[in-house]
């Protein structure tokens, strides 16, 4: 099939620049977005997040961190999208 990237700047973590035969990229999509929300919002990931965490200053980190990555995740989606579409 070969792998070919039109545009670097869509080809990070958020993005879907391949998709195979047999695929939508809505499908794929939906699959990524299933899987890495329910990695992230597993019982035991959340729990190792927490038994990391050492002092009140590496809480407030961790949870900014979360929330940036859960929000400008969904940012990088809908952008995606709408230069798709």
């Amino acid at each position: 099939e070969g792998f070919y990237v039109k545009d670097w700047k869509s080809f990070d973590y958020h993005g879907i620049p391949y998709v195979p035969k047999g695929l939508t990229r809505e499908e794929l999509s939906f699959f990524y977005n299933n899987t890495v929300r329910d990695y992230y919002l597993s019982i035991p990931f959340i729990f190792y997040q927490v038994i990391q965490i050492r002092s009140w200053l590496q809480f407030k980190k961790t949870l900014r961190l979360g929330w940036r990555i859960l929000v400008g995740r969904r940012r990088r989606i809908k952008e995606l999208s709408s230069m798709e579409g």
